[in-house]
This record gives structure tokens, sequence and C-alpha cells, in this order.
């Protein structure tokens, strides 16, 4: 997630996450009201196809991750 556009001199000038506006943004009103006033491009909501796949939630990204630990752990044991 590239919150780096949250930086003073950054891509956009207010603080939201992209990854959060690509999750989120979409039903969030002030990010209705930042496009209706120009303030936001309405494609920022719109991950590019080169991005990893978004999860919708903290809790689904960490059940993710720890089964992508869990297959690393059983890939190390089946080689030593």
């Amino acid at each position: 997630m590239d919150c780096s556009l949250e930086q003073p001199d950054g891509a956009q000038p207010l603080p939201w996450c992209a990854g959060w506006l690509a999750v989120i943004g979409q039903h969030h009103l002030a990010v209705h009201l930042a496009i209706a006033v120009k303030a936001l491009r309405h494609g920022t909501l719109a991950p590019p196809d080169t991005w990893p796949r978004l999860y919708p939630n903290l809790e689904a990204l960490l059940e993710a991750r720890e089964e992508q630990l869990q297959r690393r752990r059983a890939g190390r044991e089946r080689r030593a």
C-alpha cells in the first residue's frame, strides 16, 4: 500500500492513503465531496492493475498473511 501520498509535496494534497482510497474511499462521503469539487480525481479510487491484491479490511489482510507464513514454514520443514 502506498501511503507516501500523504506527504505535503506528494501526488495528492489530501491525507488519504492510496490503499484506503481504493478499498474504502468509494463509501466515504468526504471522498465523494472531494471528487465533486475536483479536489480529488475520480480515477484515484481505482487501483492500477500493477498493484497487489487489496484486502477489504485489516483482519482479512492479517489472516492472509498468517496463511502465507504457515505455508512458508511448512515448506522449510519439508526441506529440512
